[in-house]
């Protein structure tokens, strides 16, 4: 999860990762949030952050698990990608600028 996260381009872009790691239904909330900080980037960290807050509920995510993940998110915000540069928003809870089409999910309208 956090690989793909950190090289979206890898996973077939963002709309083939949503639909991929929203199948997820349990996860080891303490190994991925280790792991994201062990890659060291901070934007990776926040792109973490942020597919967690969406999918709290959902996958049982304690609040407190999200404090190390903020801690160590950009100081300012950073593009996810080039398509954010073009046709961004800035999420503030993680200090990223994502795809509209991310945040709104354009794909599920369909369905």
């Amino acid at each position: 999860m956090v690989d793909v996260l950190d090289k979206p381009k890898l996973g077939g872009g963002w709309e083939e990762i949503w639909r991929s790691l929203n199948m997820i239904d349990r996860i080891k909330i303490n190994k991925i949030i280790e792991y994201a900080l062990l890659l060291n980037n901070a934007t990776t960290i926040a792109k973490v952050g942020f597919y967690l807050s969406e999918r709290q509920k959902e996958l049982k995510i304690p609040f407190e698990a999200f404090n190390k993940l903020q801690a160590n998110c950009p100081k300012s915000p950073h593009y996810v990608d080039s398509e954010a540069r073009k046709n961004g928003m800035l999420i503030n809870d993680w200090n990223i600028i994502i795809p509209k089409s991310l945040y709104s999910k354009k794909w599920e309208e369909g369905q």
